[in-house]
Protein backbone atom coordinates (compact mmCIF):
# COMPACT_ATOMS: atom_id res chain seq x y z
CA UNK A 1 0.00 0.00 0.00
CA UNK A 2 1.57 3.15 -0.80
CA UNK A 3 2.58 6.33 1.62
CA UNK A 4 1.42 10.33 1.66
CA UNK A 5 3.48 13.12 2.31
CA UNK A 6 0.85 15.45 4.23
CA UNK A 7 1.44 19.15 5.43
CA UNK A 8 -1.43 19.50 8.10
CA UNK A 9 -0.83 23.57 8.04
CA UNK A 10 -1.30 23.90 4.21
CA UNK A 11 -3.80 20.56 3.58
CA UNK A 12 -1.24 19.80 0.77
CA UNK A 13 -0.26 16.09 0.75
CA UNK A 14 1.77 13.75 -1.79
CA UNK A 15 1.58 10.33 -2.61
CA UNK A 16 4.45 7.96 -2.75
CA UNK A 17 5.39 4.43 -2.65
CA UNK A 18 8.89 5.51 -1.29
CA UNK A 19 9.02 7.68 1.21
CA UNK A 20 12.93 8.17 1.94
CA UNK A 21 13.64 7.78 -1.84
CA UNK A 22 10.73 10.84 -2.37
CA UNK A 23 12.59 13.06 0.17
CA UNK A 24 15.98 12.99 -1.36
CA UNK A 25 14.51 13.23 -4.83
CA UNK A 26 12.21 16.54 -3.31
CA UNK A 27 15.38 17.44 -1.31
CA UNK A 28 15.44 21.11 -3.31
CA UNK A 29 12.36 22.00 -3.24
CA UNK A 30 11.24 25.00 -0.78
CA UNK A 31 9.42 22.84 1.88
CA UNK A 32 11.92 20.42 2.69
CA UNK A 33 14.49 23.42 2.85
CA UNK A 34 14.33 23.25 7.05
CA UNK A 35 15.85 19.50 6.67
CA UNK A 36 17.93 20.08 3.51
CA UNK A 37 21.07 19.46 5.43
CA UNK A 38 20.54 16.40 7.68
CA UNK A 39 18.94 15.17 4.54
CA UNK A 40 22.28 15.68 2.60
CA UNK A 41 24.28 14.50 5.61
CA UNK A 42 22.41 11.45 6.08
CA UNK A 43 21.51 10.50 2.37
CA UNK A 44 21.88 6.77 3.39
CA UNK A 45 20.10 6.39 6.18
CA UNK A 46 16.61 6.22 5.46
CA UNK A 47 14.69 6.71 9.30
CA UNK A 48 17.33 9.48 9.96
CA UNK A 49 16.02 11.49 6.85
CA UNK A 50 12.13 10.60 7.12
CA UNK A 51 12.35 11.96 11.20
CA UNK A 52 14.38 15.15 9.96
CA UNK A 53 11.28 15.59 7.64
CA UNK A 54 9.01 15.26 9.93
CA UNK A 55 10.46 17.39 12.91
CA UNK A 56 12.05 20.15 11.14
CA UNK A 57 9.20 20.73 8.25
CA UNK A 58 6.17 19.99 9.71
CA UNK A 59 5.39 17.04 8.29
CA UNK A 60 3.30 13.96 8.68
CA UNK A 61 3.96 10.36 7.27
CA UNK A 62 0.59 8.26 6.17
CA UNK A 63 0.56 4.75 5.15
CA UNK A 64 -1.80 3.02 3.92
CA UNK A 65 -2.07 -0.15 5.37
CA UNK A 66 -4.99 -2.10 4.42
CA UNK A 67 -8.76 -0.91 3.60
CA UNK A 68 -9.74 -0.75 7.39
CA UNK A 69 -6.22 0.68 8.94
CA UNK A 70 -3.77 3.52 8.10
CA UNK A 71 -0.55 4.19 10.33
CA UNK A 72 0.56 8.04 10.92
CA UNK A 73 3.84 9.04 11.60
CA UNK A 74 4.32 12.54 13.10
CA UNK A 75 6.72 14.83 15.52
CA UNK A 76 4.56 15.96 18.28
CA UNK A 77 1.47 16.90 19.57
CA UNK A 78 -1.06 17.82 18.53
CA UNK A 79 -1.78 14.86 16.23
CA UNK A 80 -2.33 15.74 12.54
CA UNK A 81 -5.51 16.52 11.21
CA UNK A 82 -6.40 14.42 8.76
CA UNK A 83 -9.86 14.98 7.93
CA UNK A 84 -8.84 17.75 4.45
CA UNK A 85 -6.42 14.66 3.28
CA UNK A 86 -9.30 12.04 4.21
CA UNK A 87 -12.01 14.29 2.38
CA UNK A 88 -9.58 14.17 -0.66
CA UNK A 89 -8.62 10.38 -1.38
CA UNK A 90 -12.34 9.15 0.05
CA UNK A 91 -10.92 7.71 3.61
CA UNK A 92 -13.34 10.03 5.93
CA UNK A 93 -15.44 6.42 6.46
CA UNK A 94 -16.40 5.65 9.58
CA UNK A 95 -15.10 2.12 9.38
CA UNK A 96 -11.06 3.06 9.62
CA UNK A 97 -9.00 2.50 12.14
CA UNK A 98 -6.04 5.08 12.82
CA UNK A 99 -2.77 4.16 14.86
CA UNK A 100 -0.40 7.45 15.49
CA UNK A 101 3.22 7.63 16.14
CA UNK A 102 4.86 10.70 18.10
CA UNK A 103 8.29 10.32 17.32
CA UNK A 104 9.22 13.24 19.83
CA UNK A 105 7.48 11.49 22.39
CA UNK A 106 8.20 8.04 21.49
CA UNK A 107 4.46 6.27 21.88
CA UNK A 108 2.41 4.89 19.68
CA UNK A 109 -1.76 5.27 20.36
CA UNK A 110 -4.68 3.42 18.28
CA UNK A 111 -7.65 4.85 17.52
CA UNK A 112 -10.66 2.58 15.98
CA UNK A 113 -13.18 5.29 16.58
CA UNK A 114 -12.19 7.84 14.14
CA UNK A 115 -15.26 9.42 12.99
CA UNK A 116 -14.25 12.64 14.54
CA UNK A 117 -10.52 12.06 12.66
CA UNK A 118 -11.26 11.81 9.46
CA UNK A 119 -14.61 13.66 9.03
CA UNK A 120 -15.55 17.47 9.74
CA UNK A 121 -18.51 17.71 12.67
CA UNK A 122 -20.08 16.27 14.94
CA UNK A 123 -22.15 12.87 15.37
CA UNK A 124 -25.71 12.76 15.37
CA UNK A 125 -27.49 9.82 16.91
CA UNK A 126 -29.63 7.50 15.48
CA UNK A 127 -32.90 8.79 17.37
CA UNK A 128 -32.67 11.95 15.42
CA UNK A 129 -36.00 11.70 12.59
CA UNK A 130 -33.81 11.25 9.90
CA UNK A 131 -36.79 9.74 7.32
CA UNK A 132 -38.84 12.97 8.17
CA UNK A 133 -36.19 15.00 7.76
CA UNK A 134 -35.19 13.62 4.41
CA UNK A 135 -38.75 13.55 3.29
CA UNK A 136 -39.48 17.23 4.00
CA UNK A 137 -35.96 18.16 2.43
CA UNK A 138 -36.91 15.91 -1.16
CA UNK A 139 -40.05 18.03 -1.29
CA UNK A 140 -39.12 21.95 0.19
CA UNK A 141 -40.88 22.96 -3.40
CA UNK A 142 -43.91 21.36 -2.23
CA UNK A 143 -46.76 23.29 -0.62
CA UNK A 144 -48.52 20.55 2.05
CA UNK A 145 -51.10 20.62 4.62
CA UNK A 146 -49.24 19.74 7.25
CA UNK A 147 -46.40 22.30 6.43
CA UNK A 148 -47.41 24.57 9.41
CA UNK A 149 -46.98 22.42 12.22
CA UNK A 150 -44.08 21.96 14.11
CA UNK A 151 -41.19 20.35 13.44
CA UNK A 152 -39.60 17.55 15.87
CA UNK A 153 -35.83 18.32 17.38
CA UNK A 154 -36.15 21.89 16.08
CA UNK A 155 -35.34 24.86 18.04
CA UNK A 156 -35.17 28.92 18.38
CA UNK A 157 -35.68 31.73 20.34
CA UNK A 158 -37.56 33.55 17.67
CA UNK A 159 -41.23 33.43 17.91
CA UNK A 160 -44.33 33.29 14.90
CA UNK A 161 -47.86 34.31 16.11
CA UNK A 162 -50.19 31.42 16.16
CA UNK A 163 -47.45 28.85 16.37
CA UNK A 164 -45.70 27.20 19.51
CA UNK A 165 -42.79 28.71 21.05
CA UNK A 166 -39.36 27.90 20.81
CA UNK A 167 -39.98 25.43 17.42
CA UNK A 168 -39.84 26.02 13.94
CA UNK A 169 -42.43 25.23 12.00
CA UNK A 170 -42.14 23.15 8.47
CA UNK A 171 -42.64 26.13 6.36
CA UNK A 172 -40.01 28.42 7.49
CA UNK A 173 -37.43 25.48 7.51
CA UNK A 174 -38.55 24.56 3.61
CA UNK A 175 -38.18 28.28 2.90
CA UNK A 176 -34.83 28.36 4.47
CA UNK A 177 -33.71 24.90 2.85
CA UNK A 178 -34.45 26.63 -0.82
CA UNK A 179 -32.92 29.62 -0.29
CA UNK A 180 -29.42 28.61 1.36
CA UNK A 181 -26.93 26.38 -0.07
CA UNK A 182 -24.40 25.63 3.03
CA UNK A 183 -22.10 22.89 1.39
CA UNK A 184 -21.38 19.86 3.79
CA UNK A 185 -17.25 19.38 4.35
CA UNK A 186 -17.35 16.26 3.92
CA UNK A 187 -19.95 15.54 1.12
CA UNK A 188 -20.36 18.78 -0.52
CA UNK A 189 -24.20 18.19 -0.20
CA UNK A 190 -26.22 20.73 0.82
CA UNK A 191 -26.45 21.40 4.73
CA UNK A 192 -30.12 20.92 6.08
CA UNK A 193 -30.77 23.96 8.56
CA UNK A 194 -32.10 22.33 12.04
CA UNK A 195 -32.28 25.11 14.24
CA UNK A 196 -31.06 28.84 15.34
CA UNK A 197 -31.08 31.31 18.29
CA UNK A 198 -30.05 34.37 19.09
CA UNK A 199 -29.28 35.11 22.81
CA UNK A 200 -28.09 37.92 24.97
CA UNK A 201 -24.62 38.07 27.13
CA UNK A 202 -24.50 40.11 30.21
CA UNK A 203 -23.23 43.38 28.31
CA UNK A 204 -24.26 42.25 24.68
CA UNK A 205 -25.86 40.20 22.54
CA UNK A 206 -23.76 36.99 21.25
CA UNK A 207 -23.54 35.74 17.75
CA UNK A 208 -26.61 34.16 16.81
CA UNK A 209 -25.68 30.24 16.52
CA UNK A 210 -27.20 28.08 13.19
CA UNK A 211 -27.22 24.28 13.59
CA UNK A 212 -27.38 22.28 10.21
CA UNK A 213 -27.22 18.50 9.85
CA UNK A 214 -25.86 16.71 6.56
CA UNK A 215 -28.45 13.97 5.39
CA UNK A 216 -25.37 11.89 4.00
CA UNK A 217 -23.06 11.54 6.22
CA UNK A 218 -25.26 12.15 9.07
CA UNK A 219 -23.15 14.57 11.19
CA UNK A 220 -24.02 18.05 12.81
CA UNK A 221 -22.43 21.36 12.06
CA UNK A 222 -22.71 24.49 14.23
CA UNK A 223 -21.99 28.18 12.85
CA UNK A 224 -22.28 31.45 14.00
CA UNK A 225 -23.53 34.47 12.39
CA UNK A 226 -22.87 38.23 13.63
CA UNK A 227 -26.28 40.20 11.64
CA UNK A 228 -28.95 37.35 12.34
CA UNK A 229 -31.45 39.56 11.04
CA UNK A 230 -30.14 40.41 7.99
CA UNK A 231 -29.27 36.88 7.36
CA UNK A 232 -32.99 36.03 8.31
CA UNK A 233 -34.17 38.51 5.78
CA UNK A 234 -31.96 36.74 2.99
CA UNK A 235 -33.44 33.46 3.49
CA UNK A 236 -36.70 33.96 5.24
CA UNK A 237 -39.87 35.81 2.55
CA UNK A 238 -41.83 38.49 5.05
CA UNK A 239 -44.49 36.67 5.45
CA UNK A 240 -42.63 34.65 6.91
CA UNK A 241 -40.22 36.38 9.28
CA UNK A 242 -40.29 35.68 12.79
CA UNK A 243 -42.88 39.07 14.74
CA UNK A 244 -40.63 38.60 17.68
CA UNK A 245 -37.37 37.35 19.62
CA UNK A 246 -37.79 36.02 22.62
CA UNK A 247 -34.88 36.73 25.79
CA UNK A 248 -36.67 37.35 29.21
CA UNK A 249 -39.67 38.96 26.95
CA UNK A 250 -40.82 38.99 23.62
CA UNK A 251 -39.27 41.49 22.01
CA UNK A 252 -41.04 42.50 18.83
CA UNK A 253 -39.17 43.06 15.94
CA UNK A 254 -39.09 45.95 13.19
CA UNK A 255 -38.51 44.30 10.17
CA UNK A 256 -38.67 47.57 7.78
CA UNK A 257 -35.38 48.37 9.73
CA UNK A 258 -33.99 44.55 10.65
CA UNK A 259 -30.58 45.89 12.90
CA UNK A 260 -29.04 45.10 16.29
CA UNK A 261 -29.33 48.64 17.92
CA UNK A 262 -33.30 48.53 16.93
CA UNK A 263 -33.39 45.91 19.70
CA UNK A 264 -31.34 47.66 21.90
CA UNK A 265 -33.62 50.15 23.45
CA UNK A 266 -36.23 47.82 24.79
CA UNK A 267 -33.32 45.41 25.95
CA UNK A 268 -31.26 47.96 28.24
CA UNK A 269 -34.84 49.02 29.29
CA UNK A 270 -34.80 45.05 31.00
Amino acid sequence: MPYFYLHPTSGRSWLTDDPYRWLLDHRDDDLLAPARERLLLSADDPERCIRAALRRCGLALVRLINESMIAVRHWSEPVPDLRTWAKEFGWNRSDIGVSFESLKAGKVVVRQDTEDLLAFGERVGPDFPWPEYTARYERRHTDEPDDGEPAPVSFTNFTWEGTPPERLTWRVLKAIWTAEQVACPNCDVPLVLISFDWQKGMMSFRSARIVRHCLRCRRRFEDSEDRPLEWLVSVLPAPLRPTNLRLWAAIPIDWPRPALAQLLPTCADR
